[in-house]
């Protein structure tokens, strides 16, 4: 039974590593919706809190609360960040992780 799920999880992680080696050139599509995890990770990073950069109507920059969407995953993107990568390719990996882990 063990030798069986090794296999399967060897095989998931072989997977991985193509859609890696693939997308890498590529990185991450970026929608609204990354750029707003992108920028409250970055403000985080910069000590600024969980916080969101907007461009309004009347074209002035402001900060607004990251209230709309799940915050774990910009925690996640700035953990990843402070290791050593940038922001782009910190949440390009942690997806990597993600699919691995949901084909194992």
């Amino acid at each position: 039974m063990f030798r069986k799920y090794s296999i399967l999880a060897a095989i998931s992680l072989v997977g991985v590593f193509l859609l890696g080696f693939a997308t890498y050139p590529y990185r991450v599509g970026v929608s609204p919706d990354s750029v707003n995890y992108l920028s409250a990770a970055k403000n985080l990073v910069q000590g600024n809190g969980l916080v969101t950069n907007v461009i309004r109507w009347n074209n002035r920059y402001e900060s607004i609360p990251f209230i709309f969407w799940p915050p774990l995953y910009p925690v996640v993107i700035a953990g990843v960040h402070q290791l050593g990568l940038g922001l782009i390719d910190a949440s390009w990996l942690l997806n990597l992780g993600q699919i691995g882990r949901a084909h194992v």
